[in-house]
């Protein structure tokens, strides 16, 4: 049991040193960006889904976002 328990420790502690954000296009993301995409030519492509589609689901998180591709066009 007290190597188990060390090792989820270690884990833990590991893992957590490995914990930073993401860099697209760039080998220096910014520090206050959990993901940094950085590109001059292309842009970011989210999901697209009709009305019907973005109210079916259940419980979206504050701060989803989706393009509705009908009714009242853009994003959501």
């Amino acid at each position: 049991m007290r190597v188990i328990v060390s090792l989820l420790i270690f884990l833990m502690i590991t893992l957590n040193g490995f914990a930073q954000n993401v860099g697209i296009g760039t080998n220096t993301p910014n520090s206050s960006a959990l993901l940094d995409l950085t590109d001059t030519t292309r842009g970011i492509l989210i999901p697209r889904m009709t009305k019907a589609q973005r109210l079916a689901i259940q419980s979206p998180a504050n701060g989803l976002m989706v393009y509705q591709t009908d009714d009242s066009k853009g994003l959501w």
